[in-house]
């Protein structure tokens, strides 16, 4: 008898013990707005609801670039917290109506149930939905967590992914290893993942390799007025200060340049202000972080612009323009250059026959380098992270493969094929179908997150998807804007909570005052001879101990790499 008594305490101990580990995979609520993922099954009783069972075993993984499908045999649901607005929402009301959702719901087995939050309020909704506890099983901007990713894993808010990873993502896996760089990226300081990025695999042909994509954001200039000008495009500032007072004088010009920032600043593209050996913002010069707008070089840049506005260069009425404004007066054939993000606009002008082209940002003069422009990381964030209320983050892992796989990539970049476009050409591009490509693509920006992804955890190539990226003139402005150097562009950083907290409480001070008194500067309200005495009042407001706190996270950052597993 002594046998079977030991075998049956030995059973006993074996379902104690999965009964435990099983708890963590508890029932879910039958509430409406409830947040956790749910097992559809035959039977109506949820006592009885278990773990989905997944494809492959535990610890399994299939070898990436293969992917068996559905990932369960049974259909799963999961709630998927994301943002959703824009020219989208005139076509479709939330994501569950995205054709490549729909599509991976039925190769996948994977259901989700999209919870959006009100436009414009989307940080208002995300906090209070982590303080509430009220969490859904997949949250997409995990970024958003105050005080990050680390913190929000140390609060049980998210889970650690790495090992999940390893097991369930060999797709994933391999592209974040295939790249340093990107490696670098993708953990954190503490050598967390961050969880399933926005990659750029922006090549041409048919390569997955993660490479970022070109810059999108830089100046403009009318190249038909150039043309009747018999100017070149301009490459230094004097040339520029020639062709804006040429296009006032000559061409009639309302608006010689305008751009799109009621400070008179550009910060993401920092086209004029990095000509002065600075950056716009925070950057890193021989190994030290400084903050641009307390160097001399800004004292030079404000001169600049005031000079320009003085004379009727720069846009008089920028600090109250806003954005439709603008678009409309460059539509008008009133502006001769500006500060771009994209080339929607620019393709929009050319269709009423006023034609852009891209400059290089300015030099100084012809002796000088610019080491400052706008530049996109590998990674470009979006990150979907998976929470402690996910009751099967194995299958959201697996089901977070896929978007990494070829056909994954296929999916999400250029929708479903037969569908929205019918064959790959030899670049690698989609040849979409009518609805699509009709009016030269007038209507691609509607429906770019309707039959596809534009933003989201994926493996994303624009360059392949996005058609404004194949006209080679418009393409050779991102080419020209890449080739120049960005030494002094800081790598993608992070603070963890504490100095997010001490960084906000002093920044907070810093820009407003930044802020108000460049309008005074550029404006005429204040001499410049009150820089100084500007630069002072900056440092007395402990602008040393942002500095500071940039440096030690740029230490952790190069180090990131000796603290993964």
């Amino acid at each position: 008898m002594k046998k079977p008594i030991k075998m049956i305490s030995f059973l006993l101990v074996l379902i104690l013990t999965i009964g435990l580990f099983a708890g963590c995979t508890g029932t879910s609520s039958d509430k409406t707005g409830d947040t956790t993922m749910k097992v559809e099954k035959d039977s109506t009783d949820k006592n009885d609801e278990k773990p989905a069972e997944s494809k492959t075993k535990e610890g399994e993984s299939t070898e990436a670039g293969t992917f068996a499908l559905p990932i369960v045999d049974k259909p799963v649901t999961f709630t998927y917290w994301v943002p959703f607005g824009g020219t989208a929402k005139e076509i479709i009301p939330d994501l569950s109506q995205n054709e490549v959702y729909q599509e991976l719901e039925k190769l996948t087995n994977v259901k989700i149930e999209f919870i959006h939050p009100p436009e414009g309020q989307e940080t208002e909704h995300f906090n209070l939905m982590i303080s509430s506890g009220d969490l859904p099983d997949i949250i997409e901007q995990g970024e958003r967590y105050k005080g990050g990713i680390d913190k929000a894993i140390a609060d049980g808010i998210y889970i650690r992914l790495n090992e999940l990873v390893d097991k369930y993502a060999p797709n994933f896996k391999k592209v974040i290893e295939s790249n340093e760089e990107l490696k670098k990226q993708v953990y954190s300081d503490e050598g967390n993942l961050l969880g399933f990025g926005m990659i750029t695999s922006d090549v041409p042909g048919t390569s997955l390799e993660p490479t970022a994509e070109n810059p999108w954001c830089g100046p403009f200039i009318r190249k038909d007025w150039l043309d009747e000008l018999g100017m070149e495009i301009p490459t230094t500032i004097d040339e520029w200060y020639t062709a804006l007072k040429a296009f006032k004088e000559q061409m009639n010009a309302e608006v010689p340049m305008i751009w799109n920032n009621a400070i008179g600043m550009e910060p993401s593209t920092g086209a004029f202000v990095s000509a002065f050996d600075i950056g716009p913002g925070f950057y890193i010069k021989n190994g030290e972080i400084k903050y641009g707008p307390i160097e001399p070089g800004f004292k030079e840049y404000l001169q600049l612009v005031n000079k320009w506005y003085e004379e009727g260069l720069i846009d008089r009425d920028f600090p109250t323009r806003d954005a439709k404004s603008i678009d409309a007066l460059v539509m008008s054939g009133k502006v001769g250059a500006k500060l771009q993000d994209g080339t929607a606009l620019v393709l929009k002008a050319r269709a009423v026959g006023i034609e852009f082209a891209g400059a290089p940002y300015p030099k100084k003069d012809e002796n000088s380098e610019i080491h400052w422009r706008y530049k996109n990381n590998i990674c470009r964030a979006n990150y979907g992270v998976i929470t402690s209320k996910c009751k099967n983050p194995e299958v959201a892992v697996k089901w977070f493969d896929y978007h990494y796989t070829e056909d994954g990539f296929k999916l999400f970049n250029f929708g479903v094929e037969g569908k929205s476009y019918t064959g790959i050409d030899e670049k690698g591009r989609p040849k979409y179908v009518e609805y699509i490509s009709k009016n030269n693509y007038q209507d691609f920006d509607r429906y770019n997150s309707v039959f596809r992804l534009h933003n989201g955890p994926y493996l994303k190539s624009d360059l392949r998807s996005n058609p404004r990226r194949w006209m080679e003139d418009l393409e050779q402005y991102r080419i020209t804007w890449n080739n120049q150097p960005a030494d002094y562009v800081l790598p993608p950083i992070t603070l963890t909570a504490e100095e997010g907290a001490e960084y906000a409480k002093i920044m907070s001070d810093i820009e407003a005052y930044r802020n108000e008194m460049m309008l005074k500067f550029i404006m005429g309200q204040e001499p410049l001879d009150k820089f100084d005495e500007y630069v002072n009042n900056i440092k007395a407001m402990n602008i040393d101990r942002v500095i500071e706190i940039y440096k030690a996270a740029l230490d952790r950052y190069n180090k990131r790499l000796e603290k993964v597993d």
